[in-house]
């Protein structure tokens, strides 16, 4: 590979997600899906394996990403559980990469990766689809023949290399693209279909933007300033038309921005929420300026603010409270003048954690919050993130990310050794708390059915630890193809499975001191060699427990769970 800067990054992208067992065409491939399809994704990292399907019978396409509403759709129950949330189901998007390594932009290898992606979504596909594709497969059969659940369509092909696209640019190119795009829009799925050939230049900028901070320039018109509070840079209050504040939130693909809500501790709930059902309504009513008195407004936290006379450029900034408000905006954005419409907001300046969580809690606890919203701020969460910063030995280094994307622009720390809450919680309900089946279904079904049985006051901190490193070294050995990828399916079930076949036994209650010598075997273990034969011996009880195991609703099913501790029962006597 000629790319120096790309090569660097290369190295960055691997060491960060320790993707050490890869050939580098292979790398490249992961590379490029991540730093194109990680655009239209928020929340939690992508998982690169699932929207990756090169290999074998891969028709000529490296990656396909079918994202709605920043979410990966992995399954047709991913799609069920969003309708539960959405009135209406927001744009679902199909994203094609190719990635060549060259720096040329071959022409017979962009018509394989066009009939590749012309058969893939073809009534009847004549090419051979691997595993993975024919997953990905079942999902367009089911969105099309669901059509009605979503707001529109939308296909984007990307066809990626290490050179310079512009010095390459030839009119045949230009006729191949609009060619693709005719074709595909005789399929009759939609016309909203867009291709685009990415040079050495273009794939630079979509890495770096996964790491890049938000920031946005406004014009803010409209202000008063806030007297000198200790703690606090700065602090404004006043209302901005929308035509600004959805700077704040659209990004320049006209796309969300869900990384702005990643301190806001409720996720969207959907427009057939009552309370948002009432401001789309405000918003569609033939007065949709009174949105401004009606409405509780937003407040923004920025790390820094930069002004000049009216115009304001936030850097580092989170939407803390507005979650609701600022979809339901983004939402009706095609049906309201937006010119005439304004927004209450408070914009604040601070880098005091400490404040930015009393603003969360008090902006929060104005209407109705879940508990384990708040769990961020709560102790047992602080002493838990000061628990992870004892273990200082590099392999067992984790980070606990008690506030979402805590950690997500330090480039020194690597993305894998990030544990978020929601993981915490998942890999914590599945060792100990023996419920795997739900760790792998939709969350919100797992909060439900383990409300007070996690982050206990007197339970001791090791177990959570434990079960996060537990499940960091299991995804080390499936990304770098030491265990058997179709098994990753049953990761919360080997979590489960691993106790067993470690200690020989059930473990002890969570809030006594035998629990540390239980643990700390564990640890011992996954820190060393000798735990890739450890799974391996949970893979065999999985073996000869599943009947079918290619069947990917199975680890959803607790009686999956009850066959799989009958059998562990038999390995402690």
């Amino acid at each position: 590979m000629k790319d120096r800067i790309i090569k660097r990054q290369l190295t960055d992208y691997r060491d960060n997600f320790h993707l050490d067992n890869y050939h580098e065409y292979e790398l490249f491939e992961m590379f490029c899906c991540y730093s194109i399809i990680s655009q239209f994704v928020s929340g939690d990292q992508l998982e690169i394996q699932e929207v990756t399907v090169g290999g074998k019978n891969d028709c000529g396409i490296d990656g396909l990403g079918i994202i709605a509403g920043g979410h990966v759709i992995d399954s047709v129950e991913t799609i069920d559980t969003l309708a539960k949330q959405y009135h209406t189901l927001p744009e679902i998007k199909f994203i094609f990469v190719q990635a060549k390594s060259s720096d040329k932009f071959e022409q017979g290898e962009i018509l394989k990766f066009w009939r590749g992606v012309k058969d893939f979504l073809s009534p009847e596909p004549q090419l051979t689809q691997n595993k993975q594709l024919e997953d990905k497969a079942d999902i367009l059969n089911y969105i099309l023949d669901h059509y009605h659940l979503f707001r529109a369509i939308s296909i984007k092909l990307y066809y990626v290399t290490t050179g310079t696209y512009y010095a390459n640019k030839t009119g045949r190119l230009e006729t191949i693209r609009n060619e693709i795009i005719k074709e595909l829009t005789d399929l009759h799925i939609t016309d909203q279909i867009e291709m685009e050939y990415v040079g050495a230049l273009e794939l630079q900028k979509y890495y770096q933007q996964t790491k890049r901070q938000p920031t946005a320039e406004i014009q803010f018109d409209h202000h008063v300033l806030i007297p000198e509070i200790e703690g606090i840079q700065e602090a404004y209050i006043g209302y901005l038309p929308l035509h600004e504040f959805k700077k704040l939130i659209v990004d320049q693909a006209g796309d969300l921005k869900k990384g702005v809500f990643y301190d806001n501790v409720r996720d969207f709930k959907g427009e057939s929420n009552p309370v948002n059902s009432d401001i789309a309504q405000t918003l569609q009513s033939a007065h949709p300026e009174q949105l401004v008195i009606l409405n509780n407004g937003i407040t923004i936290v920025a790390k820094n603010i930069t002004q000049s006379r009216n115009t304001f450029r936030l850097r580092d900034y989170q939407i803390v409270n507005g979650c609701q408000t600022s979809h339901v905006i983004y939402y009706n954005l095609d049906r309201i003048h937006i010119d005439k419409v304004g927004i209450p907001v408070k914009i604040i300046a601070t880098e005091d954690e400490s404040i930015t969580n009393e603003l969360i809690k008090a902006t929060n606890n104005q209407t109705e919050v879940e508990r384990e919203e708040l769990l961020a701020l709560s102790d047992f969460q602080k002493r838990l993130e000061e628990y992870y910063n004892t273990f200082t030995k590099k392999s067992q280094r984790l980070y606990y990310e008690r506030r979402s994307d805590q950690y997500a622009y330090n480039n020194d720390i690597e993305k894998v050794r990030i544990v978020n809450i929601r993981d915490q919680i998942k890999s914590f309900s599945a060792m100990f708390l023996n419920l795997p089946h739900l760790a792998k279904a939709y969350f919100g079904k797992l909060i439900d059915q383990i409300e007070g049985k996690y982050f206990v006051e007197r339970h001791q901190l090791i177990p959570y630890y434990t079960s996060a490193f537990a499940l960091y070294k299991l995804e080390y050995l499936f990304r770098n193809k030491n265990l058997d990828y179709k098994y990753r399916k049953f990761t919360f079930q080997l979590l489960m499975l691993l106790k067993y076949v470690v200690n020989k036994k059930d473990h002890p209650p969570l809030n006594s001191k035998k629990i540390e010598a239980y643990c700390e075997e564990m640890i011992k273990i996954l820190d060393s060699p000798e735990a890739i034969f450890y799974f391996l011996q949970a893979i065999r009880i999985i073996e000869e427990t599943v009947e079918d195991i290619h069947d990917k609703q199975l680890p959803k099913k607790q009686a999956l769970t009850q066959r799989l501790l009958h059998v562990a029962k038999q390995i402690q006597s």
